[in-house]
């Protein structure tokens, strides 16, 4: 209660010597404190550390409307950071975000992860265009996307390079007043 952690659960062992509750089955947990909600198979959560993780893929869910999939993950609640392996992220907006490795700070809901692919939503392109975005670590907030060593296309995809990208040591996205900086870029 004091930390307004909710799971639900079909099946649990608690281990009292090491603090420890694992759940299996079908499982929703809340973190009613950051309104994240947490869909999976198997869950421990480690009442002594306050960490909820899972090896076992799960969805989560949080207050911006984001739908992670994600291979698994490490939440210290107290530290309001969530540790993620393989992350598939879908915005409102329908873009479509992977990282390999994603931090995300559930507080402020800044983002930090390597390997990063963007698919955006093809609503402001041609709709012949895939707009997207590839690049080597990325950090987002509500106010501004960086991504480091980038490249940005809006063509089709196919199994040849793409007829024109355009790279980047460093791509700025300022998304109040809807600009994108580029630093030392290369149109190809």
């Amino acid at each position: 209660n004091s930390d307004k952690l909710k799971i639900k659960f079909d099946k649990g062992i608690i281990d009292q010597n090491k603090f420890l509750f694992e759940a299996f089955g079908k499982i929703e947990a809340e973190d009613l404190n950051q309104n994240i909600k947490i869909d999976s198979e198997k869950i421990v959560f480690n009442n002594k550390e306050n960490i909820l993780f899972s090896t076992s893929s799960s969805i989560i869910r949080d207050s911006y409307g984001n739908k992670s999939i994600v291979d698994s993950f490490k939440y210290e609640i107290k530290k309001d950071l969530l540790k993620i392996k393989n992350l598939h992220l879908t915005d409102k907006n329908n873009n479509s975000l992977k990282l390999s490795i994603a931090y995300l700070n559930t507080k402020t809901n800044n983002l930090y992860g390597k390997d990063v692919t963007v698919n955006l939503n093809n609503e402001t392109f041609n709709k012949n265009s895939e707009p997207r975005l590839k690049g080597n670590s990325i950090i987002n907030n509500e106010i501004q996307t960086e991504i480091k060593n980038g490249v940005f296309t809006t063509c089709k995809k196919r199994d040849d390079c793409p007829p024109w990208e355009l790279s980047a040591e460093k791509i700025l996205h300022d998304k109040e007043n809807k600009t994108i900086k580029y630093k030392n870029a290369l149109l190809k």
